[in-house]
This record gives structure tokens, sequence and C-alpha cells, in this order.
């Protein structure tokens, strides 16, 4: 227990902290596949971890420009 903290507020915090991972590998995911459909390169999946996830995609993006894209969508919604 942390001195000074009710007990509430430290599974308050904890639980928060949780669900704002897990919020966040969601949304990096699904920003992921959201720029591999405006490129129209197909997902056929998320499949999320407990530490991250992976957008699956059917086969390679033929284009530069959409893997470059894709790439740097994670750091920006971050």
């Amino acid at each position: 227990m942390i001195e000074g903290l009710h007990a509430n507020t430290v599974l308050s915090l904890g639980l928060d902290g949780a669900l704002g991972l897990f919020f966040s590998i969601i949304l990096q995911e699904f920003s992921h596949a959201l720029v591999a459909r405006l490129c129209d390169d197909p997902i056929s999946g998320i499949t999320l971890f407990i530490f991250g996830g992976v957008a699956e995609m059917q086969e390679g993006s033929p284009r530069a420009k959409s893997e470059f894209l894709m790439a740097i969508a994670r750091p920006i919604v971050s």
C-alpha cells in the first residue's frame, strides 16, 4: 500500500492505467487498419496481445508510400 493513499484510490489508479494501456493499443492498431483501408490494402484482422497487437494484412502492400504511411501511423497516434 502506498502511504497516504486510500485503498480505493490505489485500485482506481491501477485500473485506469490498465484501461489506458489497453485502449492505446487498440487505437494504435485501428490506426494501422484505417491507413491500410485508405490505401486500398486489405486487412484480414487485428490480433491483440498483452502489450501490443498486429494488424494482419492479407498480402504486403505493393506501394512503398502506403507501407510508409502505415509505419508512421502508430507514432502519430501515440
